[in-house]
């Protein structure tokens, strides 16, 4: 086939799009642009184009909501915008495009996948689940009947299997993920300092001093904050985000915890030796595969460039259709 292979990681926050040969060739902001002054709102921009385009009358709108597709036009242009940048727009012959997706995501909103995909100009589109995808893209093995845990920590959403025999013998999906950590430091650190930490200085925050495990001395940083109005600098301790990771980490930890105790009993053996495997962008929180580690009694890991890995298991999963069809485990 002459047809470009295209992998689209399609995330509540960011959409990665992979294209066989060239790896990542786009990382952008899942959220479109909406002129809203016409009497039918018009989409306008998409991805990073999006958020240089909002003024007033025109709105950023994101695609998708904790992993479901919450704007459908908007689902339609940014995978048109994907596929174009894979491919061009001059282009003879059609892609096959292979789209990861959140395992608890609803049938309705499959299709509505698919069908984008179509209309964007793809000849043959399948869907994958996150997992199973980021398996795939941490080389971690999925056939045979070792088992082992994935867990995708994405923006939005905490995505985890037990993946053995090329599919997922148990899952649990959260809709929260790093961002949400990301908003909890921030309110704390704004109540603490008595200004307004703005997002970004949160997630710088989260990025150099926040740690899911204790560290052996405390960290602080400065960030710049607002208060009446006016810029600040603040010092930032890493005592002061304990609060936050805790309370985010709990409902993890319980989920993980569920999940293990659904996994069919003859397979536990392996699952304690071949452990836990970290993807996504909120994986590298500092200590938290020691942390999962120690609760879950596993060994665990964080996968290289945990926040590549869904991308990347879309384009290697298209090269391995015949185990894709014959399961049916992972195709929609």
């Amino acid at each position: 086939m002459l047809g470009k292979k295209v992998g689209i990681d399609l995330g509540t926050t960011l959409i990665r799009v992979h294209v066989k040969g060239e790896g990542v060739v786009a990382s952008e902001p899942s959220a479109v642009a909406v002129d809203v002054e016409q009497a039918v709102p018009r989409i306008v921009a998409t991805g990073l184009h999006a958020r240089a385009a909002v003024r007033p009358g025109v709105e950023l709108r994101s695609v998708l909501r904790a992993g479901a597709v919450a704007d459908a036009a908007g689902l339609d242009a940014l995978m048109q915008a994907a596929v174009t940048r894979a491919c061009g727009r001059q282009r003879i012959f059609k892609p096959d495009v292979m789209v990861a997706v959140m395992s608890e995501m609803t049938g309705a909103d499959r299709l509505q996948v698919l069908e984008a995909c179509a209309r964007a100009g793809a000849r043959t589109m399948y869907l994958i689940d996150r997992p199973l995808a980021a398996a795939i893209g941490s080389a971690v093995p999925v056939a045979g009947t070792q088992a082992r845990l994935l867990v995708e920590l994405g923006a939005a959403t905490m995505d985890a299997a037990v993946i053995a025999n090329e599919g997922a013998v148990a899952r649990t999906c959260l809709r929260r993920g790093g961002a949400d950590l990301t908003a909890a430091i921030a309110q704390r650190l704004s109540h603490l300092h008595g200004t307004e930490v703005g997002t970004a200085a949160a997630e710088e925050v989260k990025r150099e001093i926040a740690s899911a495990v204790p560290l052996a001395e405390e960290r602080t940083l400065r960030v710049r904050a607002q208060r009446a109005g006016e810029g600040v600098e603040i010092v930032v301790s890493s005592a002061e985000l304990d609060e936050p990771v805790r309370d985010w980490l709990g409902p993890l930890d319980l989920a993980l915890a569920q999940l293990l105790e659904e996994t069919p009993a003859p397979l536990n053996d392996g699952l304690r030796r071949a452990g836990l495997t970290l993807s996504g962008a909120g994986a590298q929180l500092r200590g938290l595969d020691r942390h999962l580690g120690a609760v879950l009694g596993l060994p665990a890991s964080v996968a290289f460039e945990p926040a590549l890995t869904v991308a990347r298991g879309t384009a290697i999963a298209l090269e391995s259709l015949e185990v894709v069809r014959r399961t049916f485990l992972y195709v929609r």
